[in-house]
């Protein structure tokens, strides 16, 4: 958990994954998920808090990675948690006291590397006004999809490792009303709040490219198993693991 050794970490993967326009876009994240080998689960589980919207799970014996992902969460909270997933993927042999602070940094490092926060850190030094440093913020989330608290979260931590004073502004009520101005990622592919179980595979396997359900109907159609055992695998109300059941097996919703 050493600053420079979180941004050369952070760096190799944006390196690999970085676009043309130099914005990482959530549809990256999602292939190099797949180049890892790690499955992805998309899940509908409600606005939830923090680190309730995403799940890492590594198997040693058959050395598979599974990612649970809320997509009942705003775009720019989403894609961090993507990222933080990330680097849970990436070390999975971490003890738990340090796996998380180390996702947690490895994301904010990701979304907003050193350069930027450095650039950006001295801009705001420049302005008196809090109102006008929460504005500055708010333009560059816009501009990069991600959430303003990242953003000033990385640049504090730029600026505690040059021993400098942090920007010690109050961006949550601002990030509040930002958020509002953008639909949860749930709403963006399915065009709806509840998507039909039908509509919710099809669009998770297209999206995510993922396996999951794939593998999750073979195992149901070889084993005695019921709608019950989707409930507790994905962790969703019986209401919803009747409906995916119904297609998995039966092919009707």
């Amino acid at each position: 958990i050493n600053y420079l050794y979180i941004q050369k970490a952070a760096n190799e993967v944006r390196q690999k994954i970085l676009n043309k326009d130099d914005i990482i876009h959530f549809t990256d994240l999602i292939d190099f998920f797949i180049d890892l080998h790690a499955v992805i689960i998309p899940v509908l589980w409600g606005k939830k808090d923090s680190h309730e919207n995403s799940l890492h799970i590594y198997l040693p014996e058959s050395m598979t990675t599974w990612v649970f992902l809320n997509l009942d969460a705003n775009l720019m909270d989403f894609k961090f948690w993507m990222a933080h997933e990330l680097g849970h993927v990436k070390t999975p042999d971490f003890e738990d006291c340090e796996k998380e602070m180390f996702a947690e940094q490895f994301a904010g490092a990701l979304l907003f590397p050193e350069d930027l926060a450095k650039n950006v850190y001295n801009e705001l030094s420049c302005r008196n006004k809090e109102s006008d440093q929460i504005n500055h913020i708010l333009n560059i989330a816009e501009q990069l999809y991600i959430s303003p608290i990242t953003i000033l979260t990385q640049i504090n931590a730029y600026a505690n490792y040059i021993n400098e004073p942090i920007i010690d502004i109050n961006i949550y009520p601002a990030t509040t009303l930002f958020n509002k101005e953008y639909k949860l990622v749930s709403e963006i592919l399915f065009g709806t709040k509840k998507p039909l179980p039908e509509h919710y595979i099809r669009i998770s396997q297209e999206e995510f490219k993922t396996p999951f359900f794939k593998c999750l109907k073979e195992y149901l159609d070889n084993n005695d198993k019921n709608h019950n055992f989707i409930q507790r695998v994905m962790n969703i109300p019986i209401s919803d693991s009747k409906g995916i059941f119904q297609v998995l097996v039966n092919g009707t919703n």
